[in-house]
Formats: C-alpha cells, structure tokens, sequence
C-alpha cells in the first residue's frame, strides 16, 4: 500500500505503507529502508512490541507501563510442568507468536482448560504461536479500548479511541466463546473520560515510544496499545496495558478523519530523527462501523455530538 505526503510547497511523495504484522515480523520496512524507499511502518526490532508477546511483556515492565501480572514459559512443556506454581489463579493463556489473535484463551480459575490449551499449541495449532513459547497473564475485567497514536520515533500525537466488539456470541456460552476478526467497531469510545485519555497518552503511548527509542530500535508509524479499562481503582491505574500494535483500526480511524479517509499530513516524510510536523483533523462525530460482505463497501453511521 502507499500513501501520499503532501510538502510544504504542495510537492508530493509516494512512500510504502505497510500493515501487515506478518510482513512487518519479516522485517518488510527494513528492506525498503536498505533499498532507499520512503516508507511508514516501523522496523522489524520495533514491531517486537506486537508480534512477540514475551517482548512485550518484557518491554511494559522494564518501562514502567501497566499491563497485568505475567509469566513466561519458552516452550508448552516448561508451560505445563509449572501451570500450578503460577501465583494468580485466573489465568489468560496466549501462544506468544502470531496467530491473527486467535493463539488466546481466557480460561480463569479452570487449569485443566490452560493446560488444554496449552496442549494445543504444543502440537501446532493456532498457526504455531505456541512453538516460542507461552505468556501467561492474570485476568483482569473491565472494558476493551484501543489508544492510537502516530509518531516519528520521538514525538506523539494521539488519535481518537475505538472499540470493536470481538466475540462470536453475545452471551459468554459457557466459556466458549472465541473470538472473530470484529464483528464491528465504535470510536471515539464515549466512556472514555478526558482523564483517563490524558493517563494514556502520558504513561503508555509516550512510553512506550521513548523506550523503543531508548532500546536502540525508534518507532515510525502508527501505534496503538490494546487496553482494558478496568473498574478497581482510580485513573492512575485503570489503563493496563495488554499488547501494543502497531496498524490502523481502518474502519473507524480512516473515516474519523476530516475529510474522510485523508491521511495524516506531515511536513517531512516520516524517519526517526528528523523534524516532523504531525497534524490530524477529527470529524466531530462517533463513528460505528459495521463490517459488510467483502468487497462491498462497509456501512457506516455519523453520530453528531451535542
């Protein structure tokens, strides 16, 4: 994909785009970088943060990100053979590789169903998430959100959040409820408090971009961490941190935009280190989302604020 920058002097550039986590785990942007070619995305070292869990849980504690208490295994045996000494019981089992999110199983109190599951990935299903090993995480509830962000590797600047609706059901059924690809998404999220906003911006996003830059590896591109906003304590602690990625929610995002799907201008192409002037004009509007039978173009509403 590629997007087009506009210059001050109305010159413009076409630059590389790239969102898939399966091309940036292969380090796509590093080889267009090698070759000379403009483009948006970071590295194959600063998209760690999404597509190894283990690095990022790692990386949030080292930097002081909130995110829930974790353990991490290098392979489904050690996983098994240590599941009982592991000092939470509500569990979330996650294949620490790629898996287009499905390497997850919420499985609370139950270890036999961790230690299912675990099984699973030790033979190879989910797409060999498991085979690097496996992040176990204390559960925590509350409400999803995503918090975007767009940088240069030094500067930030938050979008809107959203919010999909991820399970096949709307009732838990027993826990077997997986998840889907979004069934559909909402943003700006309306219970998000201007607070809590501020919370995250400062001590997630910021962070997390300083610390990628601090690693040796600055971030370039679209940013945004999936959180769960939880209902046990005030706002310096309700934003845990549960992975970073690094695409765009396009549904929503793009259409947030003023005018529609204009992108992000920038007086620089996007590279660590240099000067860049980042400004984004938001729709004042909520907008839903709804995912329609592909190629046909995906209904939207515009919801006018008060």
């Amino acid at each position: 994909m590629s997007l087009v920058m506009v210059e001050p002097r109305n010159s413009v550039e076409i630059l590389k785009y790239v969102s898939s986590e399966d091309q940036l785990a292969l380090g796509a942007v590093d080889q267009y970088l090698e070759a000379g070619v403009p483009v948006y995305g970071p590295t194959r070292a600063a998209a760690l943060i999404e597509t190894r869990k283990d690095f990022s849980a790692r990386f949030n504690q080292d930097h002081n990100i909130p995110q829930p208490e974790w353990r991490y295994f290098p392979n489904p045996k050690l996983a098994l053979q240590n599941l009982s000494c592991v000092p939470f019981r509500n569990k979330v089992i996650k294949g620490v590789g790629l898996a287009g999110g499905k390497a997850v199983e919420v499985t609370g109190g139950d270890d036999a169903q961790a230690a299912r599951f675990i099984g699973a990935l030790a033979r190879g299903e989910f797409s060999g998430a498991g085979k690097d090993g496996i992040l176990i995480q204390k559960q925590v509830t509350g409400y999803e959100l995503s918090a975007h962000a767009v940088t240069d590797g030094t500067a930030v600047v938050s979008w809107i959040s959203s919010a999909d609706h991820k399970k096949k059901f709307d009732e838990d059924h027993k826990g077997l409820n997986p998840n889907t690809g979004g069934k559909g998404a909402i943003a700006p999220v309306p219970r998000l408090t201007s607070d809590e906003s501020r919370f995250i911006h400062t001590n997630i996003l910021e962070k997390g971009v300083r610390g990628l830059a601090e690693e040796g590896h600055p971030f370039v591109g679209t940013l945004y961490a999936g959180l769960m906003m939880t209902e046990e304590s005030v706002v310096t602690s309700r934003a845990t941190s549960m992975q970073a990625r690094v695409r765009y929610i396009c549904g929503t995002l793009m259409l947030a935009l003023d005018p529609p799907g204009m992108s992000a201008f920038c007086t620089k192409p996007m590279t660590p280190h240099r000067d860049t002037s980042i400004k984004i004009a938001i729709i004042p509007a909520i907008i839903m989302f709804l995912p329609s039978l592909w190629p046909l173009p995906a209904p939207c509403t515009y919801l006018k604020r008060p």
